[in-house]
């Protein structure tokens, strides 16, 4: 299966062929560590005993610093941090931040992005809503020269209003849909 893979993908300019052929950089190297508890110090050679002695380390770091903080605890620590931010903007900033968004900004924001990559949560690649604007601006092409094309989303329409109405309204409490950004 491997093989029939890189037949097929390989020198092919793809995210495959890529990996495949970029520089294997080296990496700092660990020969041994010592083990914890020994006087005199004795020291782990081999990868899994290693392993093992790291996650251990790892583990007791993480019980020593384990937070248990409730929601309102959380929030109201974000709270101070952000409040501790001060970020100024000019006033051509202020003045293009008050405005509304355009189809034209949003289009190309989505276009401008990296392929491979995914928004938020959902995991939507970007490549999904790229087809989207272009299967609609095809469709719309078609309409044009007066020939049938199937019905299509507007994305960029969509995705316009959607954030000019946070812009005006701010997102609606309890739709974490914010989260992971």
């Amino acid at each position: 299966k491997m093989d029939a893979r890189h037949h097929l993908t390989a020198e092919s300019n793809s995210k495959y062929d890529y990996i495949m052929h970029r520089e294997k950089k080296p990496r700092d190297t660990i020969p041994r560590l010592q083990k914890p508890g020994t006087e005199p110090p004795q020291y782990a050679t081999s990868t899994n005993e290693m392993l093992g002695i790291a996650t251990n380390h790892h583990d007791s770091i993480q019980r020593d610093y384990e937070f248990t903080l409730t929601e309102e605890e959380r929030n109201k620590h974000m709270e101070e941090t952000l409040d501790t931010l001060k970020p100024r903007l000019n006033n051509r900033e202020r003045t293009r931040m008050g405005r509304r968004l355009r189809g034209k900004e949003v289009r190309n924001a989505i276009m401008s992005i990296a392929n491979g990559k995914a928004s938020g949560l959902d995991g939507i690649p970007i490549e999904v809503w790229k087809h989207l604007v272009r299967a609609h601006e095809d469709a719309e092409k078609c309409r044009d020269k007066g020939e049938q094309a199937p019905e299509t989303a507007n994305i960029v329409k969509i995705i316009t209003t959607v954030l000019n109405d946070i812009v005006r309204h701010g997102v609606t409490k309890g739709t974490a849909f914010a989260e992971g950004w």
